[in-house]
């Protein structure tokens, strides 16, 4: 094995490490999940979730603080897997829990579908994506 395969798979193993540790403080997010699809706010309303707002907020913050001395492409690795995992947290919460649609729940969904968008640009452009 060559330096560079044996540095490539530490690198790998790394990542792999921090994915865990972040995957597992968002699983703590998911279990405490109130995550009400069938709001009852104006249907014109398509602001985010604010669950959602703050489990982003909380993954920004980690992923800044807690890796502050890594380069951009671990960050930008760790924070794009966990917004994978918080989209397909979403997508099966939808699935299983929503029977019926209504405008609001549309509007809450495309809401939050926006702002975890708009996360992710904000760190594409930002040089994190």
């Amino acid at each position: 094995m060559t330096a560079a395969d044996s540095f490539h798979e530490t690198l790998q193993i790394a990542q792999s490490r921090i994915d865990a540790v972040i995957t597992s403080k968002l699983e703590s997010f998911f279990e405490l999940a109130e995550y009400n699809w069938m709001p009852k706010w104006p249907t014109g309303s398509v602001e985010p979730s604010t669950y959602v707002f703050e489990m982003i907020t909380f993954l920004t913050a980690y992923v800044d603080s807690v890796l502050i001395g890594l380069g951009d492409e671990t960050k930008t690795r760790a924070y794009e897997n966990a917004l994978k995992r918080i989209n397909n947290w979403l997508m099966v919460r939808i699935s299983e829990e929503v029977d019926s649609w209504d405008q609001g729940s549309i509007c809450l969904c495309s809401g939050t579908s926006r702002q975890v968008l708009f996360e992710w640009s904000l760190h594409h452009v930002r040089g994190l994506g």
